[in-house]
């Protein structure tokens, strides 16, 4: 299966900071880190499965990246005209037919007639008359409206957690795990959809667009091109081959849910009132990806992320979510132990997290999802065990040394242990291996920066990560250039702090964390 949502959430959910907050963001770029405990920023993988099946490789970024609190990029109120994707948000390219957006700061003052227009194109009718009666202050029905306007679509892939209390993002790891189950059928070694699998973007890519342009009526290549595109962050260039795709074969369930994840992505970073229409879409796309092929374990498991995430005005529905999830056990017990653990640590219960991991290896001792996902949780600092996190990394390192996940479970490790001759080993070794992934450096950047400790040597790190292009769905450069800002912050240098979150603002304004870390560092400066 491909990674699904709920990895990223479970980043956020197991790297919890000292101060009791909670970051989302994979699942975050979520919530975002007060000083002193500037979050540490990680990405969230997804790749999907083989053919028929779901995939399993870098975090989906909880594919379905169910945050609620706000997230890194994602944007509060109104719709924003500069964004790339505005035009997709306000036509539906399926859809001849215009739709109207009015959301504003100030719902009651923009006019009820400009709600109402905007409403309807995207909510149902008892959905539409919460909004107006609460713009017209009804106040019993405010608390209903707070909860729909707080929801963050949860699908998104790109929310990378960081630390508060420089806690560690192990769980980044592990996220990858969760998000993706793995594939029901092998790919053939060397295709585009293993490289994906194993979460080699760029190798894909490679591959998939020259094959993409050579043949405009291919199907599966506009299925591929969407997937790589959207792991590399680029929704417009994600949008069109998906619906291409499902245009050129309706009956394909993969095609469908990959159309979802797409209007998913988007709903996550469009206003209140866009992403409102943009979730409605994603939910069409799932139930008819679901309504071709019923057990699709990717498009099951982002329907119980989005059923245990959503409101229920909006169909959400726990006690569904727990259902789907056990459904999974059934079809694969790997995935559904996985997707048990995903719905554990919404719940907040580590210890039953630990145990549904614990039972997904136990299934399949040779699944490397479920080897690293379990490694990833003995990271996290409330549940730290560095020796069982070793123990499982190094078993997954064993089975496919050719992936970067448990090179950087190990980084992360060794540099919490201060193994100094062992670490610069590992990071050699990984980037002998995945040479085009340098995330063990970025790991093991966050661990030192954790640990406040070897700081000049997470700098050099960091830069070395900067060095060449992010690999997808690892964290971009924005963020590397946001940590690199909080390890030159923690050594005392403040002027180059602020450069570095500076540029990582710049080359994202929607950077809410990256937003905070400057105002809070030139504060300091004064």
């Amino acid at each position: 299966m491909k990674p699904r949502l709920l990895s990223q959430k479970f980043v956020e959910q197991f790297s919890p900071s000292a101060d009791g907050r909670q970051p989302v963001a994979h699942r975050v770029s979520r919530g975002s880190a007060n000083h002193p405990s500037p979050p540490s920023p990680l990405p969230r993988g997804r790749e999907r499965g083989a053919e028929g099946g779901v995939r399993a490789s870098q975090p989906r970024a909880h594919a379905l990246g169910y945050c609620l609190s706000p997230r890194p990029g994602l944007k509060e109120t109104g719709a924003d005209e500069n964004d790339s994707f505005n035009a997709h948000l306000t036509h539906d390219t399926r859809n001849t037919q215009p739709v109207i957006l009015s959301a504003t700061k100030n719902p009651r003052s923009s006019g009820i007639h400009q709600i109402q227009r905007s409403s309807e194109n995207y909510l149902s009718k008892d959905q539409t008359a919460v909004i107006l009666r609460f713009a017209q202050n009804d106040k019993p029905l405010q608390k209903t409206a707070d909860k729909l306007a707080n929801f963050h679509f949860p699908f998104s892939i790109f929310q990378f957690p960081l630390s508060r209390s420089f806690h560690l993002l192990p769980f980044c790891v592990l996220l990858s795990a969760f998000c993706f189950l793995a594939p029901a059928r092998a790919a053939d070694p060397g295709s585009a959809k293993a490289l994906i699998q194993a979460g080699h973007w760029k190798r894909a890519r490679a591959i998939v667009e020259p094959r993409a342009a050579a043949n405009p009526r291919d199907a599966q290549a506009a299925w591929l091109l969407s997937r790589i595109k959207l792991a590399f962050g680029d929704l417009d260039g994600a949008l069109v081959p998906a619906q291409q795709a499902v245009e050129l074969e309706d009956g394909n369930s993969d095609y469908h849910l990959q159309l979802a994840e797409v209007y998913g992505e988007m709903a996550a970073r469009a206003s209140m009132f866009a992403a409102a229409g943009l979730a409605r879409k994603f939910k069409g796309e799932l139930d008819v990806s679901l309504a071709r092929n019923p057990k699709n374990l990717e498009a099951l498991d982002a329907l119980m992320q989005y059923s245990y995430q959503a409101p229920g005005l909006m169909g959400g529905d726990k006690g569904k979510a727990r259902s789907i999830a056990d459904q999974l056990v059934r079809l694969s017990p790997v995935d559904g132990y996985l997707a048990q653990a995903e719905l554990a640590g919404e719940a907040k219960d580590q210890a039953k997290v630990e145990e549904s991991l614990r039972q997904a290896v136990q299934a399949d001792p040779k699944n490397y999802e479920a080897q690293t996902a379990l490694a990833g949780f003995y990271t996290n600092l409330s549940r730290r065990n560095t020796d069982e996190a070793e123990k499982h990394a190094r078993e997954a390192l064993r089975l496919e040394p050719g992936r970067a996940k448990a090179y950087s479970i190990l980084a992360t490790v060794l540099a919490l242990e201060r193994r100094w001759n062992e670490l610069e080993a590992i990071l050699s070794a990984s980037e002998k291996a995945v040479p085009d992934d340098l995330a063990p450096y970025f790991k093991s950047t966050n661990a030192l920066l954790e640990a406040g400790v070897e700081l000049q040597r997470g700098e050099a790190y960091v830069r070395k990560y900067l060095g060449q292009e992010p690999e997808g769905e690892e964290p971009d450069r924005a963020h590397a250039h946001r940590l690199l800002g909080l390890i030159l912050e923690k050594q005392g240098r403040r002027a180059d702090a602020v450069s570095e979150l500076e540029a990582a603002v710049e080359m994202n304004p929607r950077f809410k964390e990256a937003k905070e870390d400057l105002k809070r560092v030139k504060a300091g400066s004064r």
